[in-house]
């Protein structure tokens, strides 16, 4: 099928491009890698009067990595992330995350901005972020604002950006040096969508376990955050693991791809793998 018509524009400043979205009335889109939004298109799923190219603005592509935190510009390849060796060293969840997107052309043209406003509960980069607890700057012709990662997600595909907002930015405070990651995934296939994934982080000081902090996407609308004990400096037992889990109280979806509890129990599964896989780490550091 092909898209239903549309206005295109390439602008070359964040000005012009918050203006161009603003004209639109709501039925503008912003362009930030297209591998979502124009798929959507070709089947009429979304019919925008007016799409927004970001490709040509300067400055939102780049990765800075400062004394304290990580930016990333909105339209910054999968590909140039994955392929950081600076932000690997930082943070290497990226890397191990990353290379779990899709196929390799996926991840050559689509943008970390375009994967987190399209907000799929089964992308990579939310969960990841919202590990991290990264909060996201976006601008309109109102000005600009910061969301919080935990308060940028209301439900499935849906954001808190205002119709009129340009993702632009996400920021990432750098984890101290003792954090080890782990990060794994349960698809049908390779580069399938995800049943289940999840993401971990241990903060390990001389073999004792401080801090143990992790993610489940792909099994809720949102993100799923948890906290988890390490008694007596040691990584919890499967069944603290499952209670953890369990606390969280996630619903997820049970559909032609799998059924709800197999999903949950997958996850699960993940997690204690995560949880020893990052600990693993720590000790061959």
């Amino acid at each position: 099928m092909r898209p239903a018509n549309f206005e295109y524009f390439s602008p070359t400043t964040l000005q012009q491009a918050a203006a161009l979205l603003a004209e639109s009335e709501g039925a503008g889109r912003i362009l930030a890698g297209g591998q979502s939004l124009m798929a959507a298109m070709n089947l009429r799923l979304s019919k925008p009067s007016r799409l927004v190219d970001l490709r040509r603005i300067p400055g939102l592509d780049s990765i800075e990595i400062g004394a304290d935190k990580v930016r990333i510009g909105a339209m910054t390849r999968h590909a140039d992330i994955i392929g950081h060796d600076g932000l690997h060293r930082r943070i290497p969840l990226f890397r191990q995350a990353g290379r779990n997107i899709a196929h390799a052309t996926i991840r050559e043209h689509g943008t970390m901005g375009g994967s987190m406003s399209l907000a799929d509960p089964a992308a990579e980069w939310a969960t990841v972020l919202s590990l991290l607890g990264a909060r996201l700057q976006v601008v309109s012709t109102e000005g600009e604002r910061w969301i919080p990662v935990e308060e940028f997600f209301v439900s499935y595909y849906t954001t808190a950006l205002t119709e009129n907002e340009i993702l632009t930015a996400i920021e990432v405070p750098l984890p101290p040096q003792s954090t080890y990651f782990g990060f794994m995934e349960f698809s049908r296939q390779s580069g399938a969508f995800a049943l289940a994934m999840v993401a971990v982080a241990l903060q390990v000081n001389a073999g004792r376990v401080d801090h143990i902090k992790g993610c489940v996407g792909a099994c809720s609308a949102r993100p799923a955050l948890l906290q988890l004990d390490a008694p007596g400096g040691a990584l919890p037992d499967d069944q603290a693991v499952d209670a953890s889990f369990d606390a969280l109280g996630l619903e997820p979806a049970d559909d032609i791809h799998a059924a709800a509890q197999d999903r949950k129990q997958i996850a699960k599964t993940l997690l204690r793998r995560c949880l020893a896989a990052a600990y693993a780490q720590s000790k061959g550091a």
